[in-house]
């Protein structure tokens, strides 16, 4: 499962048993090509296509080091 959500933020969801065979970067390339993200609002939304991953998320992000570029930490409080 790949999602859009308002703000821009890409949503991936891959079963487990179907995770590291290339899915989710299939996935989301399609949505980014078929897509384009809505007019970013300061504050509000961002001009381009955001992922908030954990850091403790290797392969996630090692995904998307390869399809983007690291512009913030989000923290959980």
């Amino acid at each position: 499962m790949v999602l859009i959500l308002k703000n821009n933020e890409i949503g991936i969801g891959i079963l487990k048993e179907h995770q590291r065979k290339g899915y989710a970067r299939a996935a989301i390339e399609a949505l980014m090509k078929a897509h384009t993200p809505g007019p970013g609002v300061p504050g509000l939304r961002s001009s381009g296509f955001l992922a908030n991953v954990a850091p403790t998320n290797a392969a996630s992000i090692a995904l998307f080091e390869k399809l983007g570029k690291v512009i913030q930490w989000t923290y959980r409080l």
